[in-house]
Order: C-alpha cells, then structure tokens, then sequence
C-alpha cells in the first residue's frame, strides 16, 4: 500500500510540474507598462543615444496597455514636424505592430525595466534596421488606448 501511495504521489508531482512549464519565447508578460527610448543600436553594432541620429528630438515613448488586446501606443517627436506622431497597435506573439502591417517591431529582449525592440527606422535618409533599447518610466494601465 506503501509502494502504491508513493507511486501515486511521484506520478502527480510530475504531471503538475510538467503541465505548469512553459517553454515559449516571452513567457512572462513584462512589457506592460509605460517606456521610453534611450539607445539605438545601429547595424554596425555601435550604440548611440536616441536623439543623435538626427531623425527625432526627444525620445520616443512606447506603452503597452493590460487592456484585452494587449493595446499599445507609440509617440514619436521627429525633427522636422511641430507636433508629435502617434500610433495605435497590439501586441502580437513576440512584436508589436503598428497600425500598418510595415510598422512591425520585433520584441528581443524584455526584462523589469529594459526592452528592446528591432525595427526599421530612416537614418541620413535611408531606411535602416535597429535596435531601440527603452527604459520603463512607469506601470502598466488596463484601458484602451487613445491618439
């Protein structure tokens, strides 16, 4: 009776510990909250601040919102306009994709307060793969974004 209670109890450990992994990409959904960009890593590998490359003025901010569809907004402050540009978009698997299909970016890296996302961005007038490194500035909101 022993033997059989013993069995019975391994058998259940391992089921509960098996069904409870997870072994997809982002399993833990850390890139709720508020962010803003403070580095771009460029293709050369190099490291600059977000503001150096001339595009923009003032650091991005991305949120990405509890809401149900997992909602995110993009502003963005570009040299050359007065007023700063805002995107609506989702999450979806392992990007972030803005309200056309070609603004996608990828989630690479999330941790408590660093992201980093890959992206397309025009740099000198050429458009350019990079890495947007983001600092968390504050927490998640559960509501639909609004431009």
């Amino acid at each position: 009776m022993k033997k059989l209670l013993s069995i019975s109890c391994f058998l259940l450990t391992t089921i509960l510990f098996t069904s409870c992994s997870n072994d997809s990409g982002i399993t833990v959904k850390t890139y709720f909250g508020k962010w803003e960009s403070n580095t771009i890593r460029l293709k050369d590998g190099s490291t600059v601040k977000y503001t150096e490359i001339g595009t923009f003025n003032k650091n991005e901010e991305l949120e990405v919102f509890t809401d149900q569809f997992e909602s995110a907004k993009l502003v963005q402050y570009y040299s050359n306009e007065i007023k700063p540009t805002v995107k609506l978009g989702k999450v979806s698997d392992d990007f972030i994709v803005f309200e056309s299909a070609n603004d996608k970016r990828q989630i690479v890296k999330v941790e408590q307060n660093e992201l980093s996302l890959i992206t397309r961005i025009i740099i000198n007038g050429q458009l350019e793969f990079v890495q947007i490194n983001y600092t968390k500035i504050g927490p998640p909101r559960d509501e639909e974004p609004k431009k």
